[in-house]
């Protein structure tokens, strides 16, 4: 998965506009490239892996991960 962060400062400039047109096109025209909005990604992964109740992700139950307790894992230390 690849993301392109667009800052209004930056894009906003002109000739900008073109020259992502063109990586865009340059990107989708690749085979097996799929280029998707935010929602379009979440909307396939909710079709893909549906929500199941008592599970954090597919295949891992909540009660079998107790290392993920305020979502940072108990065998690796805090950032400071």
């Amino acid at each position: 998965m690849m993301t392109i962060a667009l800052h209004c400062r930056c894009i906003g400039k002109p000739g900008r506009f073109q020259a992502l047109k063109k990586i865009v096109d340059y990107i989708a025209a690749k085979e097996g490239v799929w280029v998707a909005t935010r929602t379009q990604i979440a909307e396939h992964f909710r079709e893909k892996f549906p929500y199941e109740k008592g599970y954090l992700a597919p295949g891992v139950k909540r009660a079998e991960a107790p290392n993920t307790l305020n979502a940072w894992p108990a065998h690796k230390d805090v950032p400071v």
